[in-house]
């Protein structure tokens, strides 16, 4: 009997987890996606792939390293 109720009970809760899943998931995909671009919102048409070069501008930027060390602190 306890087996049928938890398989029920999946049952039930499945949709919502599929849409929460969707609802969550599509976007942290599509911010990773945009994260690999370079990407000006006032020329979309001039988006083009970077790879990593984001990222590296981001590990050299001091302000970022900063703002890390004040985040932590208040953490």
């Amino acid at each position: 009997m306890k087996a049928r109720e938890n398989l029920l009970a999946w049952i039930f809760n499945l949709p919502t987890l599929f849409i929460l899943g969707v609802v969550v998931a599509i976007p942290i995909l599509e911010a990773a996606y945009i994260s690999f671009l370079f990407y000006n919102l006032k020329l979309p048409k001039a988006t083009r792939f970077i790879g990593l070069s984001n990222y590296i501008s981001l590990l050299q930027d001091p302000l970022f390293w900063y703002s890390l060390r004040v985040t932590a602190t208040f953490v």
